[in-house]
């Protein structure tokens, strides 16, 4: 009996197919600190906002990208140091932390900050 049950949760998750994630890691930028609240950050509206633009996308493509960002006073520049294979991919990690709101999010200081962010797309 409790082969059969196990036997049926593992079609049922098979069944179920697999659902887009997005994991981020951030790492020190080479001239700038990184800004106090970047984990808050990469933990709500970041990953929300990559997430919606990953399934937005309707794609089962997978990849990591690396973006170096850095600037002040909310206006940060994103620059993509390593690609996914997947323009499509690519595009939507550049283009979700290029806006704006986010970014006032993370670096509305005087102070210049920098960080590198790994976005990674998956299917779980």
């Amino acid at each position: 009996m409790h082969r059969l049950l196990l036997l049926a949760a593992a079609l049922l998750l098979t069944a179920c197919g697999t659902d887009p994630a997005v994991h981020l890691s951030a790492s020190d930028h080479a001239e700038h600190h990184r800004p106090d609240n970047l984990a808050e950050v990469m933990d709500g509206s970041m990953r929300s906002g990559l997430l919606t633009c990953y399934r937005e996308l309707g794609t089962t493509a997978v990849g990591t990208v690396v973006l170096d960002v850095s600037g002040s006073h909310g206006l940060l520049d994103v620059v993509q140091t390593s690609g996914s294979g997947d323009e499509a991919l690519d595009r939507c990690a550049v283009s979700t932390l290029k806006g704006g709101r986010l970014m006032r999010e993370v670096g509305d200081t005087s102070h210049h900050i920098g960080f590198v962010l790994t976005v990674q797309f998956a299917q779980e």
